[in-house]
């Protein structure tokens, strides 16, 4: 039985780098190379639901989210505070996290010119939440963070 444990144990601890064994495809790589031809450092991650493309692009870090398709889903980029739309700060403001400190904040381009505010802020160190704004005021979905 205690073996059995410690093999399911390696497994587990195992199962993460195996995860960023498995190459990827071409059609992915296009992909990101058909969206942002001028990309430079390029580092990618098997996410296993999706490929990460985490990359340089006009002196920002960016981050693009690929299907295993080579569809994009989205890409996201920190911003600061201050590059924030009011409507985002005052919704903010207005919720139930007003309180809270902004530890980060970054702006998420989806598919069809979509645009999606993350907002990652805290009561304590053991209390975070993401908050997740479209560009008007509205508080569209709340997720706790680790």
């Amino acid at each position: 039985m205690i073996k059995l444990l410690m093999v399911g144990a390696v497994i587990m601890l195992l199962w993460p780098a195996a995860a960023q064994i498995r190459k990827i495809p071409a059609v992915v790589t296009d992909a990101l190379e058909e969206k942002y031809p001028a990309a430079e450092a390029v580092e990618w991650k098997d996410k296993l639901g999706y490929f990460k493309a985490s990359f340089e692009l006009d002196h920002a870090r960016l981050a693009a989210q690929f299907s295993a398709k080579g569809e994009w889903l989205q890409t996201e980029c920190v911003v600061d505070e201050g590059d924030l739309p009011e409507a985002v700060l005052d919704g903010w403001q207005k919720s139930r996290y007003a309180h809270r400190v902004l530890v980060e904040a970054a702006k998420i381009l989806l598919p069809e010119g979509g645009v999606q505010y993350r907002l990652l802020v805290k009561k304590n160190d053991f209390e975070k939440k993401l908050l997740f704004f479209d560009s008007s005021e509205r508080l569209q979905k709340e997720q706790p963070s680790l």
